[in-house]
């Protein structure tokens, strides 16, 4: 079992008073044995991979003994099997140097191991080279098998030095590195963009550089890319949008080539804005059209393809929000027909029937207003001719009232057409707009619906005359 030696530091003076204890059995043991399997101890300045060298030596020796540094060598450890030999017949013995590596390129290091006895000592010359820098491969240093597309290759190289790290001047290929700089062992990720042209093989080199620690010669390794294969892809996943009314929306794609764009099968309202296009575009605009109910869908694919015969497929849904009304059109919403021209003095229920489900749907106009006029063009005007009348929205369980549309005619009148939400038809208005323009849609948004909440709208002058209405809830 191994222990720490004991170092004796002697100075030239003091080495002949402490260099051992008497051995009390040297005087039967007349020959001194003192000797060692080498005559000197030479180790390079560093191994490759590997912080501290060990180097481990043999000798044999009849007498008590101590080992040290002479002159002192703070850079070497000691350790040794057997620390004193006191019998009469020859015992092995073994000790072991650690050396710290030198990192000096200008000098090499030296001193003398000494074995001593209280009858006599061996000198043993230990040498440790100057450091001569390297900068080894441990991966190839010709990479050509990197695909076109993203990808990253590892450079893994053993080093006693700092470096830095380039890509050298020239290169064709996009390429970033993770690293630029570091010190002994090194690991970097080199980064290639995707290549985009079918026609060509980008290039690059990876420069390690290691002079100013003394490395005389750039070690490189060599990078090719491959050529570009025909491809389609979406950026974008699955789309879901979620309103009732129209609007568009842009997908986003990547492609190196000429394309073309379907729907997978035909859906009333959802078209593309574009059906071909080049490898310079990025996006494809969806046009999206009116779609009323509440939680009702409709979905379609869009597919994107090559000559090739890449393809690529998403799904883009439409999630209705809001119930519409247009009574002049046919009163088609409600179940029951409304009359026209038809005064109304008191509370009228009908039933709105939209996406698959019915509502109640309340109307009160007690001045004679009309639920629907006729005039000379035809029929051109909602309820709420005077000022009060009222219609009670419908509450929907589980979700809340948002913004309610409503889209004013024109009974030849030009005043303001003024249009008030409320809790209760004589309530304070909790949403409210005058609207100066006929045909034009005036917004009513509530801060705070509550859930499941039926609210009035209520006419707020004898003019808010209206054709159409739309209901959002969330």
């Amino acid at each position: 079992m191994k222990t720490t030696l004991r170092i004796l530091l002697l100075s030239a003076m003091a080495l002949p008073a402490v260099s051992c204890l008497r051995d009390p059995l040297s005087e039967t043991n007349a020959n001194l044995v003192l000797k060692a399997e080498v005559e000197s101890i030479v180790v390079p300045a560093d191994t490759p991979g590997v912080d501290v060298q060990e180097k481990t030596i043999q000798f044999t020796c009849n007498r008590s003994w101590s080992a040290f540094f002479e002159p002192e060598a703070p850079w070497i450890s000691l350790s040794v099997a057997e620390f004193e030999n006191i019998a009469r017949t020859e015992e092995p013995a073994s000790v072991t140097l650690s050396f710290t590596n030198n990192e000096d390129r200008l000098q090499e290091r030296s001193t003398n191991l000494v074995i001593s006895t209280a009858d006599g000592n061996i000198r043993i010359p230990v040498r440790q080279g100057k450091q001569v820098p390297y900068i080894t491969l441990s991966t190839p240093a010709r990479v050509e098998d990197i695909s076109c597309m993203e990808e990253t290759s590892l450079v893994k190289f053993g080093s006693n030095i700092a470096w830095k790290a380039a890509v050298e001047e020239g290169a064709t290929a996009q390429v970033t590195l993770d690293k630029t700089s570091g010190k002994g062992d090194g690991e970097i990720a080199v980064r290639f963009a995707e290549n985009q042209d079918v026609d060509v093989e980008p290039e690059a080199v990876l420069v390690l550089d290691g002079s100013e620690a003394g490395l005389e010669t750039l070690v490189k390794v060599y990078f090719k890319q491959g050529q570009a294969r025909p491809y389609i892809k979406w950026i974008s996943t699955d789309q879901l949008y979620a309103s009732s009314f129209a609007g568009s929306i842009d997908l986003e794609f990547k492609t190196n080539s000429t394309w073309e764009a379907a729907l997978t099968e035909a859906v009333d309202g959802i078209t593309l804005a574009a059906t071909a296009g080049t490898k310079e575009d990025h996006t494809l605009k969806v046009n999206i059209g009116d779609f009323f109910g509440l939680d009702n869908t409709r979905s379609a694919g869009i597919r994107l393809s090559l000559a090739s015969g890449e393809t690529a497929t998403l799904t883009l849904t439409q999630k209705a929000s809001a119930l519409f009304l247009d009574f002049v059109a046919g009163n088609q919403p409600f179940t029951q027909d409304i009359p026209y021209s038809t005064p109304v003095t008191a509370q009228t229920d009908y039933t709105l029937s939209c996406g698959g489900k019915d509502y109640p749907f309340t109307f009160y106009a007690p001045k004679s207003g009309y639920t629907y006029y006729n005039n000379a063009d035809g029929k051109t005007c909602g309820i709420m001719y005077n000022q009060g009348d009222w219609i009670l929205l419908p509450g929907v369980e589980g979700k809340s009232l948002k913004t309610v549309r409503v889209y004013t005619s024109n009974m030849g009148s030009s005043a303001n057409k003024g249009f008030g939400l409320r809790d209760t038809p004589s309530g304070s208005n909790l949403a409210s707009q005058y609207v100066s323009a006929h045909e034009a849609w005036a917004t009513l948004t509530l801060k705070s619906p509550e859930q499941g909440k039926a609210y009035y709208l209520v006419s707020l002058n004898n003019t808010a005359y209206f054709s159409r209405l739309s209901l959002e809830y969330e």
